[in-house]
């Protein structure tokens, strides 16, 4: 299928799912309960395709799983039993494959992932915050601008945000 053709679908799908949003979530919901690996899959491949993610694209982290080999994966893991599943990699440094990826908890994969020093001081965290809110930069934009990822940025907003409803909430009293 071409890019003009799959551009074509996509449009066609947007409008349906907009235009039909009882039916959509019937849709998904059936979807995800035959196909529950399938968002832990497609995130996982949009963070190695993602060239700006330094924890993943930029590293050179590849994604060699099928869905296929999602859903061997699935079975092989008994991710079924799972309160909340979560697409591990054993080596952390390794590549996305069946020999390396497993399913696990998402709590105990949160407790196991590497913590990265983010090397940006406070004059540029409130630079970084001033620049969001006029607006007309996205995450991504200054991500580059400040040689950070973009899920930094957002970290960044959220902290300075909660901050200052901490600073309003602690002057009503």
């Amino acid at each position: 299928m071409r890019n003009k053709d799959k551009e074509q679908v996509k449009q066609y799908h947007r409008k349906w799912h907009s235009e039909n949003p009882e039916k959509s979530k019937l849709y998904r919901e059936r979807h995800n309960k035959k196909y529950p690996w399938q968002h832990s899959y497609s995130a996982a491949k949009r963070r190695c395709e993602d060239k700006c993610n330094k924890n993943y694209g930029e590293r050179g982290i590849k994604f060699e799983l099928t869905r296929e080999d999602c859903a061997f994966m699935w079975a092989r893991d008994k991710a079924h039993n799972l309160k909340k599943h979560s697409i591990d990699r054993i080596d952390n440094d390794g590549n996305y494959t069946v020999q390396n990826c497993r399913f696990i908890e998402f709590s105990e994969n949160s407790a196991r992932q590497k913590r990265y020093n983010f090397k940006v001081g406070t004059e540029d965290a409130i630079n970084i915050y001033n620049e969001y809110l006029v607006g007309d930069t996205s995450h991504r934009k200054l991500a580059k601008k400040y040689n950070v990822s973009h899920s930094t940025i957002s970290y960044i907003v959220k902290q300075i945000q909660k901050k200052r409803l901490d600073v309003q909430c602690e002057g009503g009293r």
